[in-house]
């Protein structure tokens, strides 16, 4: 109790003098000692890791990225369905009717489909419509307000499956992770190479909060030919928006707000 309040203290005072950036703030969040003593956090890790006899570098990055993985999945594919420690809920971008067009922009007070996209989305019909990449999906996250409201709760940021592992691709990238989105049906998930144990790869499902090591022989094989796919991979590592990814500022206010719902996600 004492680590953590004194993490939380230094946490503070750092962030409200200097200014931060989001990823700094999620690494520090990450290396605090509540989270490194989480048993949340380790009970997941062990049930990884039992019995597959791992270097230590390969722990201590499943540790990391099941991290990362926790700020954003959700639990499963329904609409409004909030899991992880950010509370981004799950929104499909598809069908007659779009289920995005009654979430509410709050600043304009209007449902998303009356409300044109934002800027550099020029080319899609509505805000609705708009395929969420990692750093509008992070951007939003990083704002002191929540954008968006949907029956009665408001949120963030938000995405479906695609969305969702595009942006923890992203992460993974300025982790300098070789990761690759992978495509079945119509989900999509992220698979991880070891790079201290390449016999194994590392799923991680930000749907369906999923979180295993898998036979790098069982590796899901890339399908360079399905275009969405390819889009899938090439805008979550752009090289242009990794670099704005990296610049994406929150305020002492916000930062606080991340660490008390990252505190309060692992100490479950």
């Amino acid at each position: 109790m004492k680590k953590t309040l004194l993490f939380s203290f230094v946490f503070l005072f750092v962030t409200q003098v200097h200014s931060s950036t989001l990823l700094n703030v999620f690494d520090s969040l990450f290396r605090s000692p509540a989270v490194q003593q989480s048993a949340v956090l380790n009970a997941m890790v062990q049930k990884m890791v039992d019995g597959k006899n791992l270097q230590p570098a390969s722990i201590n990055l499943i540790r990391e990225v099941v991290f990362y993985h926790c700020l954003l999945t959700s639990s499963n594919a329904q609409n409004g369905n909030r899991y992880g420690a950010l509370q981004l809920p799950y929104f499909w971008n598809y069908g007659a009717v779009n289920p995005r067009d009654s979430i509410y922009l709050i600043a304009a007070n209007k449902p998303l489909r009356k409300c044109p996209p934002p800027k550099g989305f020029e080319k899609y019909q509505s805000y609705a419509s708009v395929d969420r990449t990692p750093l509008l999906f992070w951007s939003d996250v990083a704002t002191d307000e929540p954008k968006y409201k949907w029956r009665g709760i408001s949120f963030h940021s938000f995405g479906w499956c695609s969305e969702r592992e595009m942006a923890f691709k992203a992460l993974m990238v300025t982790k300098q992770l070789k990761t690759s989105i992978c495509f079945e049906g119509i989900h999509v998930w992220n698979e991880i190479v070891l790079p201290n144990d390449s016999n194994f790869v590392l799923k991680i499902d930000n749907t369906f909060n999923e979180c295993v090591l898998i036979s790098s022989k069982n590796k899901t094989k890339e399908n360079l030919s399905d275009k969405y796919l390819t889009w899938y991979n090439s805008v979550s590592k752009s090289p242009a928006m990794i670099q704005s990814l990296l610049k994406v500022v929150v305020s002492a206010k916000r930062a606080n707000e991340i660490e008390q719902q990252v505190m309060s996600f692992f100490k479950k």
